[in-house]
């Protein structure tokens, strides 16, 4: 079995993580229990509850962020995403809330920015561990729920974690962004 058949094995499991965690209006808010809100924090849990079920080692730093790790190493690679989102807005054909798929594309808010990239980055976490690679670095998808509102979830971050060796974020729009 090639790769791209492994991840059209994972095609249906995906559209329905991202269609959870577009259920969310995880709009990054504070409130007197959770830094960034209980909707934003709410979904931050869904996304560890799904990358535990896949094996992952998972930690939630204080309800600003979380990450889920695959492999083992003194190096670490972080893949930089985020759950929030900006408010809802006016003009949707469709429930923003509610995943739609229509004509090959996935329509709700966050689909793009960035839940549906954390969706890809999870699983693509779970097919390189189903492979067995032998990984010698630590590869960690940190999800941030403020990144919407000025990162301070990637500030605390680096205050409980300290700094990733190697990084990117799959944050926008196909193909490519070359710089944010």
């Amino acid at each position: 079995m090639n790769i791209k058949e492994l991840v059209a094995g994972y095609k249906d499991e995906m559209i329905e993580h991202l269609s959870k965690l577009v259920s969310y209006n995880s709009v990054s808010e504070a409130d007197e229990n959770t830094p960034f809100g209980k909707e934003a924090t709410a979904c931050l849990n869904e996304a560890l509850s799904m990358c535990e079920q896949y094996g992952f080692k998972t930690e939630n730093l204080d309800n600003y962020c979380g990450y889920a790790q695959i492999g083992e190493g003194e190096k670490l690679i972080g893949i930089l995403g985020h759950l929030d989102i900006v408010p809802c807005g006016e003009g949707w054909a469709t429930d923003p809330l509610c995943a739609t798929v229509k004509n090959g594309n996935i329509y709700g808010r966050g689909t793009t920015d960035d839940k549906g990239a954390c969706v890809a980055a999870m699983t693509a976490m779970k097919i390189v561990s189903d492979l067995n690679v032998d990984i010698n670095k630590r590869v960690r998808l940190i999800m941030g729920i403020n990144e919407e509102r000025g990162s301070r979830c990637l500030k605390h971050y680096v205050e409980k974690e300290g700094d990733v060796d190697y990084g990117f974020t799959p944050d926008g729009n196909f193909p490519a962004i070359y710089g944010e």
